[in-house]
């Protein structure tokens, strides 16, 4: 039995905080966003940015338009689904 085995462990090596490295075309998708004074620096979207902002186009057609309401229902739902088992949840929770 003459076989060689060879083992190697990893050794840890520090991960910088920021890459050594960005290239300039990817340097703004890598920066945050500036401060809104939102909780959670949340961004607001364009239109409660600009009020003046124009408006989405209206559907074209039947079937465009109900792809959309269907999709906004869908939100609703699990939005209203959501709160319920954040309210409620803990009565369905047994210990173990």
């Amino acid at each position: 039995m003459n076989f060689e085995m060879k083992l190697g462990w990893g050794k840890g090596v520090p991960i910088p905080p920021h890459p050594i490295y960005i290239p300039p075309s990817m340097m703004e998708h890598t920066l945050p966003p500036p401060p809104s004074g939102l909780p959670f620096n949340a961004q607001p979207r364009e239109r409660l940015k600009n009020p003046n902002a124009p408006l989405l186009p209206p559907p074209k057609n039947k079937e465009e338009f109900e792809k959309v309401t269907q999709h906004v229902s869908l939100g609703l739902c699990h939005g209203l689904w959501q709160c319920f088992v954040n309210a409620t949840g803990k009565m369905y929770c047994k210990p173990l």
